[in-house]
């Protein structure tokens, strides 16, 4: 619940792309919202991110044999699930992943032409140099993407 005691979910995958079903369930009871109305129109939001979704309190109806419930607000203080059908993921990569993973494997590419660990390499007139490191510590390309693909980690109480 937000502060406006509008249901918010933040399911375990993202971004969302989108949601077949969505219920709340307590023990052995559950109530299925409705996620669109007469007109198509879905009832819930997606914020720009897609990393969560907002059922609006407004919205809600639901009535079974042992509860109604009206709003959101008659069960803030109560232990409710929510189980939610959706598809999630990217349907293209962003450009930004792929900027990080070329990164990484020019790294990757360039250690492997360096094998003996040279400071610098002549042939005739031609002459390549490789930037020194300290051992354990991490290119310029890794650590950048790194820093990349930051905002793409989720975290999470599982790891």
């Amino acid at each position: 619940m937000d502060g406006d005691l509008n249901l918010v979910v933040y399911p375990r995958k993202r971004p969302i792309n989108s949601i077949s079903a969505l219920s709340l369930w307590k023990g052995s009871n559950s109530f299925d919202l409705t996620l669109t109305d007469s007109d198509g129109n879905t009832k819930y939001i997606k914020p720009v991110q897609n990393n969560c979704i907002v059922y609006p309190s407004y919205e809600l109806e639901i009535s079974s044999t042992s509860y109604s419930i009206q709003s959101f607000a008659a069960i803030k203080y109560s232990r409710f699930y929510t189980k939610m059908s959706y598809i999630a993921g990217y349907t293209t990569i962003p450009k930004d992943i792929q900027l990080a993973t070329t990164m990484i494997a020019a790294d990757y590419f360039m250690r492997q032409a360096n094998k003996e660990g040279l400071v610098a390499i002549t042939q005739g007139r031609v002459m390549k140099r490789w930037a020194e490191r300290r051992a354990g510590e991490k290119s310029p390309f890794v650590a950048d993407a790194e820093n990349i693909l930051q905002r793409y980690k989720i975290t999470s109480g599982w790891f």
